[in-house]
């Protein structure tokens, strides 16, 4: 970012309120923007940057051209050929008066510098019902979210101090110094562990899993309720070497630590609905036309993790699979 937050501020993206699958019981989530690393599945390609990014929703535009006229930096084109709005992200400054101009909402600019205490009062209004779920509470995602540490640990303090829960969603891949003071007033980890070979994770999503390790650990030293992940995405990370590979590693941190350092292991469904989200950025997307995968492969994964020796009641997938009998 141009000025990068301190602790009394964050570039958010969103708050999702309802959810089910950041942690246990019911949960607010608010995600935060900027990521170093560069998976080529990510489902939130808007949380990459660290910097305010536009982008043109189709759907909602009526072809008026008022923000192509209103864009003092001539970073707005017509589509000689679809009439769509293309966006050059290399000569806009995200200034946003076109998103402003926009009769139909049809711009919209990703991420919002936003205080500390204006988040945690907005985040504070569903103590409600957070507080009636079982083991419910707030969880802070991103991007990565130990990007802006210093934020997350004063968040964390004031969601504490009104009674609720904490989690922190991370991949792991930030200095030691930064997790721990992220990581210090949560209550879980929701832990990332994407490939077993250390080549093939610096190549493909461009970090040392050995720092992710290390943090790992050091996660474990700290005390922490841990939850581990893992997204199985066809051709990258679905095969059974990387799966038993991870599962090596847990185990060995077993051998360490004892079977009691994890809580549990999801292994995450490979989900294909985010490719309008790339169209938006005017970037294209792999995975576009991959199928989602089947529910007999993902229960063979975990029956291999299982089979090499972690406790069955820790693992299972979770997310949507093919339906059976069903070809795309």
């Amino acid at each position: 970012m141009k000025s990068r937050p301190d602790g009394q501020q964050a570039l958010i993206l969103e708050i999702q309120r309802m959810s089910t699958e950041d942690g246990p019981g019911l949960r607010t989530t608010l995600f935060l923007k900027g990521c170093p690393l560069c998976c080529p599945w990510c489902h939130n390609p808007e949380s990459i940057s660290f910097e305010p990014q536009l982008e043109w929703i189709g759907a909602r535009c009526i072809g008026c051209h008022t923000c192509v006229s209103t864009c003092v930096a001539n970073a707005l084109k017509i589509n000689p050929r679809t009439h769509e709005i293309m966006i050059d992200w290399q000569v806009c400054d995200s200034c946003g008066l076109c998103v402003r101009q926009c009769p139909t909402n049809a711009l919209k600019m990703i991420g919002t510098l936003v205080n500390l205490e204006e988040i945690s009062d907005e985040l504070l209004k569903d103590s409600a019902y957070l507080k009636k779920s079982v083991d419910g509470g707030i969880t802070i995602s991103g991007g990565e979210a130990t990007c802006q540490a210093a934020f997350v640990n004063r968040l964390f303090e004031r969601i504490h101090e009104n009674g609720l829960g904490t989690a922190l969603d991370t991949s792991g891949f930030c200095t030691s110094m930064k997790l721990q003071e992220a990581a210090i007033n949560a209550d879980l980890i929701l832990y990332d562990l994407k490939l077993a070979d250390a080549e093939k994770h610096k190549r493909i999503v461009g970090g040392d899993l050995g720092l992710v390790l290390d943090n790992l650990a050091l996660l474990i030293d700290m005390g922490k309720r841990i939850w581990l992940r893992t997204p199985i995405i066809p051709g990258f990370t679905n095969d059974l070497e990387n799966i038993t590979g991870i599962a090596w590693i847990i185990l060995q941190l077993c051998e360490t630590h004892g079977q009691d350092w994890f809580e549990r292991w999801e292994l995450c469904a490979f989900n294909n609905l985010c490719s309008d989200k790339y169209a938006r950025l005017g970037k294209s997307w792999i995975f576009t036309h991959t199928p989602l995968m089947n529910r007999i492969s993902m229960e063979k994964l975990v029956a291999s993790v299982i089979a090499q020796g972690l406790p069955k009641e820790k693992v299972s997938w979770t997310g949507m699979t093919e339906l059976e009998g069903y070809t795309s």
